[in-house]
């Protein structure tokens, strides 16, 4: 036992190693993922905000050339102060949109601008940052100007429309389509590692499987099969106890069959010789102690013969003979024979039996021997001047079975010996009821059962008990 409790304790503690090992590593997988998690939201908000910007750029430098061109139209006269204030506000948001791309925290840093996108705006030739600065530059000094209509607007307006060509826009709308394309490689790229991250955090649930549960289900089959040998083993040992019992208990029974029964039967039979005259006349007075001693031999003999068939039952080695057999003879008879037993205490013993009661399939002996030990019963604890009943119908529950029943005008059972009433060496806890071995009844209920029938007690109607068994019907 110590051997296996010291076993168990590392096996635990390899277990808990490995369940700390793997839970840390499904932690670090959780953690690497919710990280993977808010950098990508992080980062679609970021180019979001650049795409917006870039857009923008597109949106405000048509915005610009539209207010200017309406400055200097004389039809819009009346409009020229909200031309020029919306003239003024697109600049400044324009400029504000490319100084956010090239100057401010998308020019580096983490969300800085790609290497295209910088060759686009800062490239060599022609770049998009310069073309929108000039841009800017020929706007800023339109909004200067006087009037629209003056020659220095007018000159502005020129050079203004030169510097806005579709050449721009286009530069614009590449900027923009370049930041979405860039946009999509990148969600696509962490939807390939978050893929990534789940798979490797299956690989981690396998691995708890593996380094967990399968050690686990391997110790538990080792323990059951160390349980199973100690199993074999202590079924081997009750085995071979219940063999040395047996030997003893078949012992005691040759004893008690030999030794007790046949001296006690001898003296019985002596007993009744002197009672009897047999042997030469005797005086009432030794008359009645030899009565007194007879009485007493014959309980003797009862309480061996009950033990004897306790024991017999107890090992299932109870002769039943079954035969199809009239109920009312078996009853009629063993009635005949108890009916001077119960006038010696007179009590009226009563037989009801029906016409007609079909045959059952039981051994007549064992059937005599119930209703001998049921009668017997009824007028042991049966006062004076009552009486016992017994009768048999057929099952009214099922009329496969035939019931035979005792009834007696005694004091009753005790509620709390029911139940226990039909077991073993049980006895009453009313002492006035404490007679013999306790093994009566339960010779009776392993009588019954053997036979294919059942037996109970109840209570009688009229006072007293009621015992009642079945026999199946031949």
């Amino acid at each position: 036992m110590e051997r296996m409790s010291s076993d168990m304790r590392k096996a635990y503690r390899a277990m808990t190693a490995r369940y700390v090992f793997v839970l840390g590593f499904l932690a670090a997988i959780v953690g690497i993922s919710h990280w993977l998690f808010h950098r990508q939201v992080s980062r679609q908000k970021e180019e979001a905000a650049i795409i917006n910007a870039a857009g923008r750029q597109r949106m405000l430098s048509q915005h610009i050339l539209l207010r200017a061109m309406l400055l200097s139209d004389p039809d819009y006269a009346a409009y020229k102060g909200v031309n020029h204030r919306g003239l003024i506000d697109s600049v400044a948001l324009m400029e504000s949109a490319h100084e956010l791309l090239t100057r401010g925290r998308y020019a580096s840093g983490e969300h800085r601008l790609s290497a295209r996108m910088r060759a686009l705006y800062f490239g060599p030739s022609r770049s998009l940052d310069s073309q929108v600065r000039a841009y800017l530059a020929h706007a800023k000094a339109f909004a200067a100007s006087p009037t629209g209509g003056s020659p220095s607007a007018r000159s502005q307006l020129k050079a203004l429309t030169a510097t806005a060509p579709a050449d721009l826009l286009k530069s614009l709308d590449q900027a923009v389509s370049q930041l979405q394309a860039e946009s999509e490689r990148a969600n696509k790229k962490m939807f390939i590692l978050q893929d990534l991250a789940l798979l490797v955090f299956l690989a981690g649930l396998l691995l708890t499987g593996f380094l967990i549960l399968r050690p686990m289900v391997r110790e538990v089959l080792d323990e059951q099969e160390e349980l199973r040998e100690l199993n074999e083993t202590l079924e081997r040992r009750v085995r071979e106890r219940s063999e040395q019992l047996a030997e003893v208990r078949d012992r005691f029974i040759h004893n008690v069959n030999h030794e007790l029964r046949t001296p006690i039967t001898c003296v019985s039979a002596a007993l009744k010789m002197l009672s009897e005259k047999s042997a030469g006349a005797v005086s009432s007075a030794q008359n009645e102690c030899l009565a007194i001693a007879q009485r007493g031999s014959d309980q003797l003999l009862a309480m061996i013969e009950d033990l004897l068939e306790g024991t017999r039952a107890q090992t299932g080695k109870l002769a039943i003979q079954p035969a199809s057999i009239a109920p009312d003879e078996a009853l009629r008879q063993t009635a005949q024979d108890m009916r001077l037993v119960a006038a010696a205490k007179t009590l009226e013993l009563q037989v009801d039996l029906p016409e007609g009661l079909p045959a059952v399939f039981a051994d007549p002996l064992r059937v005599r021997q119930i209703l001998t030990n049921l009668i017997g019963n009824a007028i042991k604890f049966t006062p004076e001047n009552g009486s016992i009943t017994v009768a048999a119908r057929a099952s009214a529950g099922d009329p496969k079975f035939v019931s035979v029943s005792v009834s007696d005008t005694g004091p009753g059972i005790i509620a709390e010996d029911v139940p226990k009433l039909f077991d073993r060496l049980y006895q009453s806890r009313d002492a006035q009821a404490r007679h013999g071995l306790g093994l009566g009844l339960y010779i009776c209920k392993e009588l019954v059962v053997r036979q294919g029938g059942r037996i109970w007690v109840e209570e009688n109607p009229g006072g007293g008990s009621r015992f009642v068994f079945t026999l199946p019907v031949a």
